[in-house]
């Protein structure tokens, strides 16, 4: 007869007794010194991290969290801010956008999905000016 495994066993098997990721995604960390939840997620973290030095950008902000009235939150990957504008008076005009990291699988996933019908829905300003990133 097989002896079944408990679930700290087959955790343990698995390597440091750490859960997988749903999506085999790894944790990385970026220039910043920020653990990032995927390699997808770092790079783009190392690219505004120079650009934010070249001074391109005026800032980014990992994991920005948005709520819909209806108790859901979503944690966008980035928020990026930018003065690189002026405006029909020369005052320098702030730009936001968001920044979203997705892998193909991700990208179909019905919890994404629902999120975006919320934006459209709840929060237009952010979905007008939201980058989805498919690496």
């Amino acid at each position: 007869m097989q002896r079944r495994l408990t679930a700290a066993e087959y955790r343990a098997s698995l390597g440091k007794g750490k859960k997988r990721n749903k999506y085999g995604a790894k944790r990385t960390k970026g220039r910043d010194g920020r653990t990032y939840d995927s390699k997808a997620e770092a790079r783009v973290a190392d690219e505004l991290y120079h650009k934010k030095q070249a001074g391109e950008i005026e800032d980014y902000f990992p994991q920005m969290r948005v709520a819909f009235s209806s108790e859901i939150t979503w944690r966008c990957d980035f928020m990026v801010v930018s003065y690189s504008c002026k405006d029909s008076w020369g005052v320098d005009v702030c730009r936001v956008r968001f920044i979203e990291v997705k892998s193909r699988a991700t990208e179909k996933a019905q919890r994404w999905r629902d999120i975006q019908k919320l934006l459209k829905k709840e929060k237009p300003w952010i979905w007008e000016r939201l980058e989805v990133r498919v690496s």
